[in-house]
């Protein structure tokens, strides 16, 4: 039971972080192909944010500035699920994460990726 409640606590969190105009959010796991890490991936105005669910209470979170983003992807996900976005940054880095609402989050990012080219 406990365990339900820390879930709904938190979607309640990132619902009220969302209504308060800190950015455009989703539910999305940060993925290696192997482990994943539950949390929010929020585009805000000039980054893409990642917060962990787990570690809600640190600092640790991962930070990627919109305008070094050169390419978003889709990828499957074992073949089957087409729920995967993978990003890839200017520097080489590829952060890849797991979205119920992947399609909607690739438009809206690629949004927010076209109008910095304006």
């Amino acid at each position: 039971m406990i365990a339900g409640f820390q879930i709904k606590a938190f979607d309640i969190l990132m619902q009220v972080q969302t209504q308060n105009n800190q950015g455009l959010q989703f539910t999305a796991f940060l993925w290696d192909g192997i482990q994943r890490l539950e949390g929010a991936l929020i585009i805000r105005e000039a980054f893409l944010e990642f917060k962990s669910k787990n570690f809600q209470n640190s600092h640790l979170k991962l930070l990627i500035r919109l305008d070094q983003i050169n390419k978003v992807e889709e990828f499957r996900i074992f073949e089957v699920s087409r729920n995967g976005v993978r990003l890839h940054s200017r520097d080489g880095k590829i952060d890849s994460f797991v979205l119920d609402e992947s399609i909607q989050f690739r438009k809206l990012l690629q949004k927010e990726l076209d109008a910095l080219t304006k």
